[in-house]
């Protein structure tokens, strides 16, 4: 028996063993066991290996011999047209396995992954027995045995199989990995000479990674560095100039990778790492946490320095897919990249990374900026914000978290006053419910501090683009008579759309009722059978109604005044088109109020 743990490297190990053993002359049959569910399977497959051509799928055989059909003379099909292409002469009455191996003299059996094979564990071991004691055979069985007797535990069977395993085994041996052989083996499958250097270079990172893990799965260790050279086929050709990032960003993903793989981890989990560590900072309970976990394997590992928003890092392993603008985005704002040119607040979001004096230094600038409102982007207010708060965690800054969310609060109403928070605000919601900004992960995002802070964002940033709801309707009705395509456009859910986009705002209840039928009245035929269509795709998409029902009384007042206007142009054309639109208003007046 040979056996080892999954991924140990045991069915590589073996492979390559019948390589040798094949190029002295030995002869081997070798079966998987995997998922098989009775001996005709082996049989079978054993048959395909002694006979490729009448084992093949086109020949159509194998069924027929084992059931005992075929004797003497048999005619062959290989083409599939019912035609005899040929006979092969078998010199025996009943052709069945046991029989037609008694002829493989010299041959060595051998049966990979017992563990993972449905038929009953005596009935499989005793039917391989068979071959050693009555045809005897040299048998390699291949098995991830910790498995096994797992299992036989469950089923308080394990002293059964210790007893079949002591009269059939002769020895056992363990694998080993072999940890430089099989990393050689793997980088030699990476095609790119650059990529494969870069791994070389930190093959004894990989090593210790992968020792560190404890999971001693080779599989795991082939898919995470022939993951890691995907991922720096997309890197920037400044990011790969930086051979310390590659190592740090490396280490990162194999330790991801490593406890992802093993089951240890999920992905969507990645964040809980940074933020369990906050938590526990001054807490007296010994409790076990994601990143105490970590930390005591990796050692030599700061998880606090992950390179890359934990966000990135989720998307990476849950889906295999990178957002490489992001990813480089990030990177490049890494400590690799400090420079007089980078920005201040990003020099002090790579504190933990800074030398006493450097952060003193940044840490004052930053402050400066921060208590004279000049931090004006939102997503760069938050990262101050966090990364103020992580110091004060720290006692680096003096500022009590209270003192600096009052001055965060003060910036936020300052740009509301100058209307930079409702440019901001507009132009990406979606923003407050990420992890991050620029590529790099808030700090403290889960800190109570944090969060109240972008719950003030949410409401004065929804006061401040409110406010602004008057103003952008008179725009919109000027568009309505410069652009009524776009107008249109504008109202309604459009996937490329670019422009404005009010399909889910009720902009419209502040379009004053009368300037909207004067602009109407002066729109040709055709364009008001536009904003007709437009109304009507408005008011039927489910998915918004309810954001745009305060709408409701602006239609009421709008519909009797087009209605007017309608009588007032019976026989014209143009009195048509405004009776199909007052219509298109009554039937949105109905949507609203059946709820």
């Amino acid at each position: 028996m040979l056996k080892g743990k999954w991924g140990s490297g045991k069915t590589w190990f073996v492979k390559k063993a019948i390589e040798k053993f094949e190029s002295y002359g030995g002869k081997v049959l070798y079966v998987s066991l995997y998922g098989l569910s009775d001996q005709q399977q082996i049989e079978q497959e054993f048959f395909r290996q002694l006979h490729p051509i009448l084992g093949s799928k086109s020949a159509s055989l194998a069924g027929k011999l084992f059931k005992g059909l075929i004797k003497g003379t048999l005619k062959i099909d290989l083409t599939g047209d019912s035609k005899d292409d040929g006979t092969v002469n078998f010199g025996i009455p009943d052709i069945n396995i046991p029989e037609y191996l008694k002829s493989t003299k010299g041959f060595v059996l051998i049966f990979d992954d017992l563990e993972r094979c449905t038929i009953p564990l005596a009935d499989l071991l005793g039917y391989i027995n068979y071959f050693v004691e009555h045809d005897g055979y040299k048998v390699i069985i291949v098995a991830n045995e910790d498995e096994i007797l797992a299992k036989e535990a469950e089923n308080d069977s394990a002293t059964e199989y210790r007893r079949i395993k002591e009269k059939l085994i002769g020895k056992t041996f363990e694998i080993s990995p072999d940890l430089n052989g099989a990393i050689a083996a793997f980088l030699d499958e990476i095609k790119s000479l650059a990529q494969k250097r870069v791994l070389e270079k930190n093959t004894n990172l990989i090593q210790d990674m992968y020792t560190a893990s404890g999971y001693r799965n080779l599989r795991h260790l082939r898919q995470a560095i022939l993951d890691y050279a995907r991922l720096m086929s997309v890197l920037d050709s400044e990011v790969l100039k930086s051979e310390s990032l590659l190592a740090h960003l490396l280490s990162m993903f194999l330790l991801y990778s490593f406890e992802i793989k093993s089951g240890s981890l999920r992905p969507e989990d990645i964040g809980k790492i940074r933020t369990s560590f906050y938590a526990t900072i001054g807490s007296k309970v010994d409790n076990d946490t994601p990143y105490k976990t970590l930390k005591s394997k990796y050692t030599g590992i700061d998880l606090l320095d992950e390179l890359l928003p934990s966000r990135l890092w989720e998307d990476m392993f849950s889906t295999g897919l990178f957002r490489v603008a992001e990813i480089n985005k990030a990177l490049l704002h890494s400590k690799y990249f400090v420079s007089k040119n980078q920005p201040d607040w990003v020099k002090l979001w790579n504190a933990h990374s800074l030398t006493d004096d450097d952060l003193g230094n940044v840490l004052v600038v930053v402050v400066d900026r921060f208590k004279n409102n000049e931090y004006t982007q939102l997503g760069v207010l938050r990262h101050v914000v966090g990364t103020l708060l992580m110091l004060s965690e720290h006692g680096i800054l003096s500022n009590s978290k209270s003192e600096i969310l009052a001055i965060a609060k003060t910036n936020l109403e300052n740009m509301k006053s100058s209307g930079s928070l409702q440019k901001e605000f507009a132009s990406d919601v979606d923003f407050l419910r990420g992890t991050g900004f620029a590529g790099l992960g808030f700090h403290q995002s889960e800190a109570t501090e944090f969060k109240e802070f972008s719950a003030q964002i949410e409401v004065l940033g929804r006061e401040a683009v409110e406010a602004s709801y008057p103003e952008k309707a008179r725009e919109l009705l000027g568009l309505m008579t410069t652009d009524t395509r776009e107008f249109c456009r504008s109202l309604i859910l459009i996937n490329d759309h670019t422009g404005l986009r009010y399909f889910d705002i009720p902009i419209l209840r502040y379009v004053p009722p009368e300037d909207f039928v004067k602009a109407i009245e002066n729109l040709p035929p055709d364009q008001i059978s536009l904003v007709s269509s437009t109304i009507t795709d408005r008011y039927s998409l489910a998915y918004s109604r309810e954001k745009i029902r305060p709408e409701l009384p602006w239609l009421l007042e709008v519909a009797p005044q087009l209605r007017e206007s309608r009588t007032k142009r019976v026989g014209k054309m143009s009195g048509v088109h405004i009776g199909y639109l007052a219509t298109a208003f009554d039937s949105a007046i109905a949507i609203l109020n059946s709820r």
